[in-house]
């Protein structure tokens, strides 16, 4: 376990918060953030505002939202493509 300060502690909140609102932290670095956000108000009405924005952008675009297996469908589908593709020399 590595030691931060409480300074650094807030710089790598801020500068991950917005990965903690996409999913895209992992599990250990998602629970450290919640536990600080626990009892550091700064930190905790920064990671709400960052999920009440990330909310209300999934609301704003859920009847366009791609749905399920989008990305995956997608990188499928240019795989196979790209298994096709012939390439000749010049």
């Amino acid at each position: 376990m590595v030691f931060m300060s409480d300074e650094m502690i807030h710089a790598w909140c801020g500068e991950n918060v917005a990965a903690y609102g996409a999913g895209g932290l992992a599990a250990e670095e998602r629970g450290g953030m919640a536990a600080h956000a626990a009892v550091c108000g700064a930190c905790a009405s920064l990671l709400e505002e960052v999920l009440r924005g990330d909310e209300g952008l999934r609301a704003l675009f859920a009847e366009v939202r791609a749905g399920e297996g989008f990305e995956d469908r997608m990188v499928a589908g240019w795989r196979e493509a790209s298994g096709r593709r012939v390439i000749r020399p010049t």
